[in-house]
């Protein structure tokens, strides 16, 4: 685990505190899709985070699917909180017609320019995760998840995978471990949304890192779901290799839109887990160290 990590400011060592890994700050879609779009609010909600006990924030929306690092860039200098931006691709409905599966190689470049020297549409800032999707229903992503691990191993940089509540994942795991990803560098997102203890147990022994997300997301029931879950996994050990995030996408979700916002891992997420069973070393996994060790 290294406390150093490639921020919207360039790096930058990271705060005690806790580590939201896995955020959406700013969203300027190109199409239908989620929209976050006022820097005031995001200024304020990411205050009220630090306010809280918050370290650093990974904003899981990468180029070409709403993603404005000079934005994030603003937002982060103006509320004092370091941000990481992600360099790759989400699923298709996301993205413009045709992009980024068009030209392989050419998303290849990409990844590998915005890890190693610059955004697209932000020249002083630089990519500090590499952000896909899987579908189980769309084969063609396989290239371009080949494409973003070899970017992200050439860069040293941690890989962040959406993943779908339903459809196998074994395609997907075949594909990471054939493309030669490192799977503790690899964080499995939404995977909570499986209340499968069985299906965790067998991902966390292969080593992966499993993102938990969905702890405001009623939709997903995360009283039946990811609580009953998460104690199962901790009474394995399995803290060493899970996440904690919100994945926010609504404004009105935030603080500053009257919801619980980012600062809820601090006021309801972790007096939650102290109240499973989790000690000073579980939370600190689950909040801070887990989500560093992936960034590298």
């Amino acid at each position: 685990m290294n406390d150093r990590v490639e921020t919207v400011l360039g790096p930058a060592e990271i705060a005690p505190g806790i580590v939201e890994a896995h955020a959406h700050v700013y969203i300027d879609p190109p199409g239908p899709g989620p929209t976050l779009r006022d820097e005031a609010l995001a200024v304020a909600e990411l205050e009220g985070f630090s306010d809280a006990g918050g370290a650093l924030v990974v904003d899981c929306q990468p180029g070409g699917a709403g993603r404005d690092g000079a934005a994030l860039a603003r937002i982060s200098r103006a509320a004092g909180v370091p941000i990481v931006a992600a360099t790759g691709f989400h699923l298709r409905r996301y993205h413009a017609s045709g992009q980024p599966w068009s030209d392989i190689a050419a998303a290849r470049e990409r990844f590998e320019r915005e890890l190693g020297e610059r955004l697209d549409e932000a020249p002083d800032t630089r990519a500090g995760i590499v952000k896909t999707a899987w579908r189980a229903d769309d084969p063609d992503q396989a290239e371009l998840l080949r494409a973003a691990v070899g970017a992200a191993k050439a860069h040293d940089r941690g890989l962040v995978v959406h993943t779908e509540p339903d459809g196998p994942l074994d395609t997907l795991l075949e594909t990471l471990r054939d493309a030669g990803a490192a799977p503790g560098r690899v964080q499995l997102s939404h995977v909570d949304k499986r209340a499968d203890t069985g299906l965790h147990r067998e991902l966390v022994a292969a080593g992966h890192v499993l993102g938990y997300d969905t702890f405001l997301r009623p939709k997903y029931r995360p009283d039946e779901r990811v609580w009953p879950l998460l104690q199962a996994m901790l009474e394995d050990g399995g803290e060493e290799r899970i996440t904690i995030g919100l994945d926010l996408v609504d404004s009105t979700a935030w603080t500053t839109g009257g919801g619980p916002g980012l600062r809820a891992i601090a006021d309801e997420v972790i007096p939650r887990l102290r109240a499973i069973g989790a000690g000073d070393r579980a939370v600190a996994r689950l909040t801070r160290d887990n989500a560093l060790a992936v960034l590298g």
